[in-house]
């Protein structure tokens, strides 16, 4: 299942007349190797995301959050480029969403290196 936002308006950006297409986001898909836009094409790179597991478990600062779904973004072009021979090689960020919590973590990597860096993640929250 893929989520989209069911509706916004966009301007075109200041350095073109036209809105790049397509003009909807992918959010997430529950669905392991679900592969989604995640943004306009923008001069032949196209912003794409997978979801590689569902229902995972990781700890963060000690505390353990269950149901975890992990996304990776990377540029479509790295494929087709040759430089990586799949999403998992051409990824420059993965992210980790709790269920009914939200986006908790998220890492990224250049496309030369191996291991993902932290960025952020969550040090707590209330509901």
């Amino acid at each position: 299942m893929n989520a989209f936002v069911k509706s916004y308006e966009l301007s075109a950006p200041s350095w073109a007349s036209y809105i790049p297409s397509p003009v909807f986001r992918g959010i997430l898909s529950t669905k392991v190797d679900s592969v989604f836009i995640n943004g306009p094409s923008i001069q032949g790179h196209r912003p794409m995301a997978k979801t590689i597991v569902v229902d995972t478990v990781i700890y963060i600062r000690s505390v353990k959050y269950e149901n975890i779904l992990v996304t990776i973004y990377w540029d479509e072009s790295c494929i087709w480029s040759g430089y990586g021979n799949s999403p998992e090689e051409c990824a420059s960020i993965k992210e980790y969403y709790g269920k009914n919590i939200g986006l908790i973590k998220r890492e990224h990597r250049n496309h030369n290196d191996t291991i993902f860096i932290k960025d952020f993640e969550l040090i707590d929250y209330h509901i």
